[in-house]
């Protein structure tokens, strides 16, 4: 990706993305639009970049790419980018409870 956006010049901004047992989960965040190029050379549509490097622990970072409308809220983008796990937890403990071993289901 080239950076016309200024994505590596942008400051990093704090966002309390949600209450964790351990506490509130605070990560400092970068974000941006832009448009993958195609093989075909013409752009895709615009999709949300966002890069985030956990406070406590800034080598830790995270980038999530989503489709989601031009409006949506960084906050928004955030909470669903970190509620990953939620849904991965789901599909594992379905699978091991009607016997799927690892790599099956993966196509539904």
């Amino acid at each position: 990706m080239h950076d016309q956006d200024g994505f590596s010049s942008q400051s990093w901004v704090q966002w309390r993305v949600k209450d964790g047992h351990k506490g509130p989960m605070v990560w400092e965040v970068k974000h941006l639009r832009f448009s993958p190029v195609g093989a075909d050379g013409l752009p895709g549509e615009p999709l949300h970049l966002v890069a985030a490097r956990d406070v406590l622990n800034p080598a830790e970072l995270k980038f999530f790419v989503g489709d989601a409308p031009e409006e949506t809220s960084v906050q928004v983008l955030l909470l669903v980018g970190f509620s990953r796990w939620r849904v991965e937890r789901c599909f594992e403990d379905q699978k091991s409870e009607i016997g799927l071993d690892q790599y099956e289901g993966r196509r539904y």
